[in-house]
């Protein structure tokens, strides 16, 4: 008797995302990090490793968007309680390291009552918590309540790191930024190669068949945010080293419509489609010295234009086109290591 194939996704078999030929985007990434300095002025670089620090909280919106499709938009709240806390903790003679893993364990236990609140709202109603909670966290610490902290909406200067002895500026600065870059982007290409990683995407597909595998998705849910806050953290604090400055108006509502749209843009089911956008719609227009109402513009734009003529993304659009001129291509589909 011949076998019938069952219609409920399988562990082992399912499609992840953020996994098609990552090997071949970490590649990419790395060599972009390691030639960058070579062809770039200092203030250029600058701009380039600010950019590189913004497509880490980018890469949290993209985990969150291609697993379970959840719409992290509290990630500019999560980056300013990072880099404020760690800039607080560097001031009172912290090591920068530990002020830093501090700093992302904190904005990961803030981030558990959010993650608690996935499960019970759906997309649109988080989406919309996203958003008062980023529009509270930033009026908050641009008031005068937090002042000594944040420096209010003024800001304050981000003290440049020390590691071994040897001051993180200039080029050890840009190593520090573009080494904990391709780490986070090679942290979540490991994520989803885990079992973490299908179950999640089972849960993406319907929590009813992912129970049935025995997955606990409400705690998983929770984990998945924690997660993707712990890369706004990093990201915030990533920012502030390589731009040397921090404020809170940086971190409004506007920047959650930003990191989702770089996500969209380069395509959120790639490894490095959250860097691809980052360059896109934040370091080019910033190396063009585009005004910040000509960048909002451009950002409008092309993500209004992507949606409708590339909805997969920049890197979804490329896949594409290899695949219809070139037969032998691998399947979309293909989990492949590129």
């Amino acid at each position: 008797m011949q076998r019938t194939r069952s219609s409920a996704p399988s562990l082992r078999r399912i499609d992840l995302p953020l996994v098609q030929h990552s090997h071949a985007g970490l590649l990419i990434l790395l060599l972009c990090v390691v030639v960058v300095p070579f062809v770039l002025s200092d203030y250029q670089l600058t701009l380039f490793a600010t950019g590189l620090a913004y497509s880490v909280g980018v890469l949290g919106v993209a985990v969150g968007l291609a697993s379970v499709g959840m719409l992290a938009l509290t990630q500019p709240a999560m980056m300013l309680i990072g880099a404020d806390t760690a800039l607080v903790l560097t001031e009172r003679g912290w090591p920068f390291f530990a002020a830093v893993v501090v700093a992302i364990a904190i904005s990961m236990i803030i981030a558990l009552p959010l993650g608690w609140l996935t499960s019970r709202l759906d997309r649109f109603s988080f989406g919309v918590l996203g958003f008062a909670f980023t529009y509270l966290v930033s009026s908050l610490m641009s008031s005068g309540i937090f002042v000594s902290i944040s420096g209010g909406e003024l800001g304050k200067p981000f003290p440049a790191g020390v590691i071994a002895g040897i001051p993180l500026q200039q080029i050890a600065g840009y190593a520090v930024v573009g080494t904990a870059a391709v780490g986070s982007f090679a942290s979540a290409s490991l994520m989803f190669r885990s079992t973490m990683g299908r179950m999640l995407l089972v849960m993406r597909q319907d929590d009813i068949v992912a129970s049935a595998f025995g997955v606990n998705t409400e705690w998983l849910r929770i984990v998945l945010t924690a997660i993707v806050s712990g890369y706004g953290a990093l990201s915030g604090i990533l920012v502030g080293q390589a731009s040397g400055y921090v404020a809170p108006p940086q971190f409004d509502v506007s920047l959650s419509i930003v990191l989702l749209a770089a996500a969209l843009v380069g395509g959120a089911a790639h490894l490095i489609g959250p860097f691809i956008g980052t360059i896109i719609l934040q370091v080019l227009p910033a190396l063009a010295n585009l005004s910040q109402v000509d960048r909002n513009f451009a950002t409008g734009l092309i993500l209004l234009m992507c949606l409708i003529l590339l909805p997969n993304g920049v890197l979804g659009a490329a896949g594409d086109l290899i695949r219809t001129l070139g037969p032998n291509y691998p399947n979309g589909g293909a989990t492949g290591d590129g």
